[in-house]
């Protein structure tokens, strides 16, 4: 409660940001997460609408969820999320300086089963791990 996140997805070396419309809305809608990232007139249901470092800069969240999309689909060569997301510009935001940058831990779940209800345990499960004490 009271704290502002932008929720997205990191895809082939960049950063989407992702709405309450569609993946990942349970951290808007149900747990409660201001969602930031993203303006009410942009579509973000599917992969989100891309967006550059300066723009997580300028929102400076309190938390960032993160989903490898590219270890959800097993994209080979890919870099890891931490890799592309933790650079000299995010490094700078609130979210990382208060060690609040979550890594959704079972990317799969949050992106190809999301709805069903083991992978809402999966997705409940990743979120109370990070957040609670």
């Amino acid at each position: 409660k009271d704290k502002t996140a932008i929720v997205g997805l990191v895809t082939s070396g960049g950063f989407n940001v992702l709405g309450n419309d569609g993946r990942c809305s349970i951290i808007g809608r149900e747990i409660g997460f201001e969602n930031i990232g993203v303006d009410a007139n942009i579509d973000t249901s599917t992969h989100g609408n891309e967006a550059s470092f300066e723009f997580i800069v300028e929102k400076n969240p309190n938390y960032i969820f993160v989903m490898d999309r590219d270890a959800a689909i097993g994209t080979d060569g890919a870099q890891l999320a931490q890799a592309i997301l933790e650079n000299e510009l995010v490094m700078g935001t609130d979210a990382y300086q208060n060690g609040n940058i979550v890594y959704l831990a079972h990317p799969a779940g949050w992106y190809t089963a999301e709805g069903g209800i083991t992978a809402l345990d999966v997705m409940l499960q990743d979120l109370e791990s990070e957040l609670l004490p």
